[in-house]
C-alpha cells in the first residue's frame, strides 16, 4: 500500500534518512558505499528520499550529489506522512541538542578561559605559539588574505592583522570575539565573525591564500563532523594556498595530565577519559578529542591537498615543563632553537602534545 512506502517498504530507510540528515549531502553511490548494497536498492532509496522533498540542489563539482533538505511545507499529510514527519523531526532534534551540548559546554569551559594567555602565559606554553608562527610565516607571502577558524582571542588573528594582512577571524563563542574586538587597532584589517568550523557558506570556494583551522579539531567528536571542517576548510582555500590544521595528540596527554598530574587514578576505566587498555575514550564531556599521529594522517588526506609537512609545535616540553619554566633567557633561547631543529622528525611527532598538519590545494 502507499502509506508504507517510506518506512515498511525498506527496513533501511530510516538508517539511510539518519545517514543523509547528519551528512547534509546524498548521492545513490553514497547510499551504496555506507550501507554495502547494490545499485538498485540504493536508487530506490534515494528515491525514497526524494519523494518525501528531502532532496534539494544539486551540489556544483560534485557528481550526482545533492544537498539534503528537510522541506515540512511540501509533504503531504496522511498517518504515515506524519509518522515520517516524526522520524526527520527526531533527528534533526537530536543532532540540534547534540550540537547544543557540545556549544554549550565549550561556552562554560571557555568563558573563563582566554585561549592566547595560555599560548604566552609561560615559556613552555610559547614554544607552540613560536613553533606555529614560524611555519605559518614558512608559506606566507606579502599580500595573502588569511582565514583564522576557531580564531579564539585572537593569538594568531591580531599578530597577523597587526603585521599588515587581511584577516578574516571566525570563533563559535561570542565571547571570544567580544574579546578579540577589544584588541583590533585602527590600522589593523580584520573581521571577527561569529561562526562555525563545520559550515564556511559565507565564502566562496577558493577564497583564501592561507587557512588556519588551530583549535576546532580539538573539540569535534564525529569523524565525519571533522572531515567536513577539514573539508571547508579546503573549499574555501585558493589552488596553491596553504591549510594548517592542529590536533591534540593522545600518548603525551596519557603521560603528563595522566600520570604526572596524577588524574589516571581517577579517570581510568571504559567510562572514563583513558580506557582500561589505555586508548582515548573521546566524548563530549571530556571537552578535548584526542588522536594518534597515524589517525592523524590518514585523517587529512583528502582529495584536493596534498600533505607538505607535519610539525610537532610544542614536542615532549609538557614532560619537562618545569626545566623549561626555569630556564634563563639564554638557555630559553637555545632549547627553542634545538625543538625546531627536530619538530618535523618523523621519529619524534608522534609523542608531542600538539601537532601541525600542514597541508596545498
Amino acid at each position: 500500500m502507499k502509506d508504507d512506502i517510506y518506512v515498511k517498504e525498506d527496513s533501511l530507510f530510516k538508517k539511510v534518512l539518519s545517514f543523509a540528515v547528519l551528512k547534509e549531502e546524498i548521492s545513490i553511490s553514497m547510499i551504496q558505499r555506507e550501507f554495502k548494497i547494490g545499485y538498485n536498492r540504493a536508487s530506490k532509496l534515494f528515491d525514497m528520499l526524494k519523494n518525501v522533498n528531502m532532496i534539494g540542489e544539486k551540489i556544483p563539482n560534485k557528481k550526482n550529489t545533492y544537498k539534503v533538505e528537510y522541506q515540512v511545507a511540501e509533504i503531504n499529510t496522511s498517518s504515515k506522512d506524519e509518522e515520517l514527519h516524526s522520524i526527520i523531526d527526531e533527528l534533526y532534534n537530536n543532532n540540534s541538542k547534540e550540537e547544543r551540548k557540545i556549544d554549550n559546554i565549550l561556552k562554560d569551559f571557555y568563558g573563563d578561559y582566554i585561549e592566547d594567555e595560555r599560548l604566552k602565559k609561560d615559556k613552555m606554553h610559547q614554544v607552540e605559539y613560536i613553533t606555529t608562527t614560524t611555519y605559518i610565516d614558512k608559506y606566507l607571502k606579502k599580500g595573502d588574505r588569511i582565514l583564522e577558524v576557531g580564531a579564539g582571542t585572537g593569538a594568531y588573528s591580531l599578530h597577523y592583522a597587526n603585521l599588515g594582512y587581511q584577516v578574516d577571524a571566525i570563533d563559535l563563542l561570542k565571547t571570544n570575539l567580544d574579546v578579540l574586538k577589544k584588541k583590533v587597532t585602527p590600522s589593523m584589517n580584520i573581521k571577527a565573525i561569529e561562526g562555525n568550523a563545520l559550515n564556511l557558506e559565507m565564502y566562496k570556494d577558493n577564497t583564501f591564500d592561507i587557512t588556519l583551522v588551530l583549535g576546532p579539531l580539538y573539540h569535534l567528536f564525529k569523524k565525519e563532523e571533522e572531515l567536513k571542517a577539514i573539508d571547508e576548510a579546503i573549499r574555501v582555500t585558493k589552488p596553491g594556498g596553504k591549510i594548517f590544521i592542529a590536533f591534540i595528540l593522545f600518548d603525551l596527554t596519557a603521560l603528563t595530565w595522566g600520570f604526572q598530574d596524577k588524574n589516571i587514578y581517577e579517570d581510568y576505566g571504559d567510562d572514563k577519559a583513558i580506557s582500561y587498555d589505555f586508548k582515548p575514550n573521546n566524548k563530549e564531556d571530556f571537552i578535548f578529542n584526542l588522536h594518534y599521529y597515524q589517525d592523524v594522517k590518514e585523517m587529512v588526506n583528502r582529495n584536493g591537498v596534498k600533505r607538505l609537512e607535519f610539525v610537532a609545535t610544542d614536542g615532549v616540553g609538557r614532560a619537562i615543563k618545569d626545566t623549561i619554566n626555569n630556564m634563563t633567557e639564554e638557555e630559553y633561547d637555545l632549547y627553542v632553537k634545538y625543538h625546531l631543529s627536530i619538530c618535523t622528525r618523523e621519529d619524534l611527532i608522534g609523542y608531542s602534545a600538539h601537532i601541525l598538519a600542514i597541508l596545498e590545494k
